[in-house]
């Protein structure tokens, strides 16, 4: 292939080569963007006073307290993360089931550099 149809281009956090007659497509995580609308939801019933507490929404929810818990833990995504995922330009490898397998910082920098070192 020539080199000349291939160039680098910053897709969320990563540059990719794309060739001038393929662009990578935003690829949108339906199960993450669900889960990640619930976080939300769910966190403002909490910040509002309508929701006692994580485990509360689990018992209305018909949920185990620890699902919630965890989808609750999204909600801390720094906006850049979650800006990402609206666009769809996440890594391939930043998927709902590695944050709700493994813990990830509170701090947005730090939440970035683990981006950026490419969710392990």
């Amino acid at each position: 292939m020539n080199s000349s149809l291939i160039q680098l281009k910053k897709h969320g956090q990563r540059m990719v080569a794309v060739s001038e007659h393929f662009e990578l497509a935003p690829l949108y995580d339906t199960a993450f963007l669900k889960a990640l609308g619930r976080a939300f939801y769910w966190q403002h019933q909490i910040d509002s006073g309508k929701a006692e507490s994580g485990a509360a929404i689990a018992l209305q929810e018909g949920m185990h307290k620890t699902s919630v818990n965890n989808f609750l833990r999204l909600a801390l995504l720094c906006t850049d993360i979650v800006k990402m995922l609206m666009e769809g330009l996440q890594p391939r490898s930043m998927t709902l089931h590695w944050f709700l397998r493994n813990s990830f910082p509170i701090g947005w920098e730090e939440q970035l550099q683990l981006i950026a070192d490419d969710v392990r």
